[in-house]
């Protein structure tokens, strides 16, 4: 018996993200700290291509969240979203944002599903707002 192909897996998420989603570009901006001055220093912001589909809430969905996140999710303020691994060149992660539905949404956090080592996506939490031109670390 042969092991589970997770590429394979990897593709197909890409896949049906594919279909019912969008392609978003995902952002970040580059930071350093420089212990001697105490100053963070930003750097180039760096951006991937990234295909999204939005979660509904739900009670399922919503029990792994805080009481303020879920109040945030049901006034439409901050929304779950599944993004593909395959083809990102980084992995999202707090302080990201994209622009979705002409609206811009910051990562709060990223979870993936990485099987054996192979991420096949990301299920992150989103808020509504943050700046694109503001650096963020």
């Amino acid at each position: 018996m042969s092991g589970f192909d997770y590429k394979k897996a990897q593709k197909t998420a890409l896949d049906l993200i594919n279909k019912f989603g969008q392609i978003v570009t995902l952002s970040k901006t580059n930071s350093t700290y420089d212990p001697v001055t105490g100053q963070v220093v930003f750097s180039a912001k760096d951006s991937t291509s990234a295909t999204v589909v939005s979660l509904p809430a739900s009670g399922a969905n919503l029990q792994t969240f805080d009481d303020s996140f879920k109040e945030d999710l049901n006034r439409g303020k901050a929304r779950l979203f599944y993004i593909a691994a395959k083809g990102l060149s980084f992995e999202p992660d707090a302080g990201q944002y994209f622009e979705f539905d002409g609206k811009t949404w910051e990562l709060a956090g990223a979870t993936p599903l990485n099987p054996a080592g192979t991420p096949v996506l990301y299920m992150v939490g989103v808020n509504l707002g943050g700046n694109p031109n503001t650096p963020t670390s």
